[in-house]
């Protein structure tokens, strides 16, 4: 049995806009998704850290840079979604930060 995958924001908050919003401004809202954060959760497995380069190169860098990934990554934590979980080496030998899903 597959775990159903976590997501950051439930389907009722994207694509919100104001009922006096013009219907270009409504046609953007729902254009817009959270599509960063989800491609970087589904990379998560129980019980594995890994770091943002880690994560990058787990996506293929399908249109995210790195600083894209370290944003979105750094919302699912204050969201709670994501747990610091030690250190690793980033892919130029520095210190980096792992995470894991809580």
């Amino acid at each position: 049995m597959t775990p159903e995958p976590l997501t950051l924001f439930p389907a009722r908050y994207v694509g919100r806009h104001r009922r006096t919003d013009p219907d270009t401004s409504r046609a953007a809202a729902r254009s817009v998704g959270h599509g960063a954060e989800q491609a970087i959760l589904d990379v998560f497995r129980p019980g594995v850290a890994i770091t943002d380069d880690e994560i990058a190169e787990a996506l293929g860098y399908r249109g995210l840079y790195p600083s894209t990934v370290k944003s979105a990554r750094s919302r699912l934590a204050k969201a709670g979604l994501l747990v610091a979980a030690g250190e690793g080496l980033s892919n130029r030998g520095r210190r980096m930060t792992k995470w894991r899903l809580p």
